[in-house]
């Protein structure tokens, strides 16, 4: 599984039906911007997702093959912690941050941090409220 520095349990967040399809409906409207494209060999990964720069008010949501994962939570210095198996019957995988506001300082930036096994990646992703920011998983299993 993985190890955190210091020992946090996940954030789940309860969305509301008619929230979750605002949101997607929304997405339809924007342009989806590829920010990387990483080769995991677990299907056990972690985002650690933070306000990249100064801690801003930034606000997202976050998509997981399509699917909302996470819904309209702020970003700060504090990671919001995303536990995330990947589908084996699938070979890339695609993380998605929507911006839900550009916080004080244009555009919405995080920091992501991505822990696959003993391998960890540091992300910069930044989203704007006409584009979505794309990190994309192409799982190979040893």
């Amino acid at each position: 599984i993985y190890s955190l520095e210091k020992k946090q349990l996940p954030i789940t967040v309860i969305t509301k039906k008619d929230d979750s399809s605002s949101i997607i409906n929304q997405m339809a409207f924007r342009k989806n911007k590829g920010m990387k494209k990483l080769v995991v060999n677990e299907k056990n990964i972690v985002l650690k997702v933070f306000d990249n720069g100064v801690i801003d008010a930034d606000t997202v949501s976050v998509f997981y093959n399509g699917n909302l994962i996470l819904s309209h939570q702020r970003l700060s210095e504090k990671p919001i912690i995303l536990p995330i198996i990947l589908d084996e019957k699938t070979t890339l995988h695609e993380i998605t941050l929507f911006a839900e506001n550009l916080g004080s300082i244009p555009p919405n930036t995080a920091l992501i941090v991505v822990i696959a096994g003993d391998k960890r990646y540091e992300l910069f992703a930044s989203a704007s409220l006409t584009e979505n920011a794309v990190i994309t998983f192409e799982y190979k299993p040893k």
